[in-house]
């Protein structure tokens, strides 16, 4: 099981959430990116 934790204050910040959730998609196994 793998964790991930974010401190309050450096969830304000506007590219950080998005960053976050591309890295989780990414470890999980999902895709980010398709060129078509």
């Amino acid at each position: 099981m793998r964790t991930q934790c974010v401190r309050g204050r450096t969830l304000g910040k506007p590219r950080v959430i998005p960053n976050l959730l591309l890295k989780i998609n990414g470890k999980l196994g999902g895709v980010n990116w398709r060129i078509p």
